[in-house]
């Protein structure tokens, strides 16, 4: 199967995301010379020899990076109504991403592009069906009837991400990336629309020394033939984060990005029921503690609506119109929705590996979320946020816990101590036992799941656990992952909701509309992951509701598995 691209129109399994915003953003703008490239096969960088210095022309038009220095061509875009209102505060920092390889999942990245010499480490031998452009196969030449139409978006998509994180600076071509001295590693496991590509790319970006791994895609969306139904990863894509955790940057762990998915309620067949919009809940290649969910937000810090909301979502970052900055080769597409929001946190992980490269995993994430920004409109905990005790104002599961702020992210990073050990509070109700984890040292006591209530006219089930008396000694939580199976053969009109000691909410499954006739069933198992709960303490009376409120389907629980991460 393939997969469906920005612009190719094939439907496969897994979305490229380049969706619009939800309007007024800052316009997109590229000038310069048609370039037809090839790319190159060598082992090495690919050289940069010849290569102008200067400024770049095109920086006074990425708004992202400096609104001080932003200079729109069209006047109108200089009035306080479509002026950017917000970039993402790097101010003068003078982290590049030195010494940092950042591993792009995606289409084919145009080694060849002139504002991407240098930065490529070619990728033709490392994985995935890696086709070279030619004359007779590049993009540029690609008609829009053309069968290569689909490697347009491929190559167009990767190349405008690639350009977006580290595009060269002052060689007096396009603008810069974020992170212009970093090294790039291109992954096409996009374009078979195999799944275990994606396992194998995710493999050999750790082989190849990849210190943050972007993942610029998603499920298929509903408006593309989605079901907005759950879609499992296999369980070798769980090894392989695994792994990345555990082996990573020599132990300190891989920094793995993921885009939250541009299915929301924009793009629903019904645009007045949220719930027959698109959820990154759905997302089973997000649903693991290591994966950086990544919402979008235009230039004015709103809230992308086609933005998948998920308990997942850590932080928020820029969406269209953020001025890739690269020349019209015909190679590369400003990346849109939650693709380049993705990218702009891959880049800013960089810089903060530079400016602390002994951060952990957990270390970056515990930053970009407690450094975030309040969204407009998402701040006011209890009313338009949930409220929350790591950000005074609350989080939201459609922008996480705020906009990125890279200044005080790499500031923060530079005197980071780093967290304590991590705990792993696991509760089976099928071992009917907790089982609490503490670096590395396993114990088992008792603690028996308590039914507290079982209605079954509205066929709601909750389950209610206390963590203090299991002596689970977590006094932050990090992550929260549920694992559960059911016998439903239709499980969208399953509510999935979990509340803490707190009395703080956080819903993994609503009922929603499904596209296919069958939708995708419980029966083997699936695994929701959580930051809506950080830096909540796990000692208290939790409770886990699960309710069927469509009548469509009846069945019981399988497996039920709650596990706490924290320090």
């Amino acid at each position: 199967m393939r997969f469906r691209s920005q612009l190719s129109g094939l439907i496969g399994l897994l979305l490229l995301l380049g969706a619009c915003s939800s309007g007024g953003d800052a316009p997109s703008q590229t000038t310069g010379n048609t370039h037809q490239g090839t790319s190159g096969q060598g082992s090495n960088l690919v050289s940069a020899s010849g290569s102008a210095q200067g400024p770049d022309p095109q920086r006074v038009l990425q708004w992202h990076l400096s609104l001080a220095e932003f200079s729109p061509q069209d006047t109108t875009q200089s009035s306080s109504q479509t002026r950017p209102l917000y970039d993402l505060a790097l101010g003068n920092l003078s982290e590049r991403g030195r010494g940092l390889r950042i591993a792009l999942i995606d289409g084919t990245v145009d080694s060849k592009h002139p504002d991407l010499l240098g930065r490529l480490l070619d990728s033709s031998a490392i994985c995935c069906d890696w086709v070279p452009l030619t004359q007779q196969n590049d993009p540029s030449n690609a008609g829009p009837g053309s069968a290569m139409r689909s490697k347009v978006a491929e190559t167009g998509h990767a190349t405008g991400l690639a350009a977006l994180i580290a595009a060269t600076e002052n060689n007096s071509i396009g603008g810069r990336g974020i992170a212009p001295a970093a090294t790039l590693i291109s992954l096409n496991a996009i374009a078979s629309g195999d799944d275990s590509r994606l396992v194998q790319a995710l493999q050999v970006a750790l082989g190849s020394g990849a210190s943050v791994i972007n993942n610029s895609w998603s499920p298929p969306d509903p408006n593309e033939g989605g079901s907005r139904s759950f879609y499992p990863a296999p369980q070798a894509w769980y090894s392989a984060l695994d792994e990345a955790q555990s082996k990573g940057r020599s132990g300190l762990g891989a920094i793995i990005v993921k885009a939250a998915g541009n299915g929301g309620a924009a793009l629903s067949p019904s645009r007045l029921r949220s719930d027959s919009a698109d959820s990154a809940n759905y997302d089973g290649y997000a649903q693991h503690p290591a994966v950086i969910s990544v919402g979008a937000v235009d230039a004015f810090a709103r809230p992308l609506t086609v933005s998948e909301p998920g308990a997942q979502v850590l932080v928020s970052a820029f969406s269209s119109q953020t001025n890739s900055p690269s020349l019209s080769t015909g190679t590369e597409v400003l990346p849109s929705g939650t693709s380049s929001a993705a990218a702009m946190v891959s880049a800013l992980s960089a810089l903060m590996l530079e400016a602390n490269p002994g951060l952990t995993w957990r270390d970056l994430r515990w930053i970009l979320a407690t450094t975030a920004r309040p969204i407009p409109g998402y701040d006011q905990p209890g009313i338009s946020s949930a409220q929350s005790l790591l950000r005074s104002h609350g989080y939201h599961q459609q922008v996480g816990f705020g906009l990125i702020d890279a200044g005080a992210a790499v500031q923060s990073a530079k005197s980071f101590q780093g967290l304590p050990p991590l705990i792993n509070c696991l509760l089976d109700a099928e071992k009917n036992a907790p089982i609490i984890t503490r670096a590395g040292t396993g114990e088992q006591l008792a603690l028996p799941w308590q039914q507290v209530a079982i209605n079954r006219e509205n066929s709601k089930i909750s389950f209610s656990f206390d963590l203090a008396k299991a002596q689970c000694p977590i006094d932050r939580i990090e992550s929260l992952m549920l694992s559960l199976a059911s016998s439903h053969q239709d499980a969208t009109g399953l509510r999935i909701t979990l509340i803490s000691p707190l009395g703080y909410g956080v819903q993994f499954a609503a009922p929603r509309d499904c596209a296919h006739t069958v939708c995708t069933n419980l029966n083997q198992g699936f695994r929701f992951h959580s930051v809506r709960f950080m830096a909540e303490p796990a000692a208290g009376r939790w409770t886990l509701q699960i309710s069927e409120e469509s009548g469509k389907s009846i069945g019981t629980l399988s497996r039920l598995q709650l596990s706490f991460l924290g320090h």
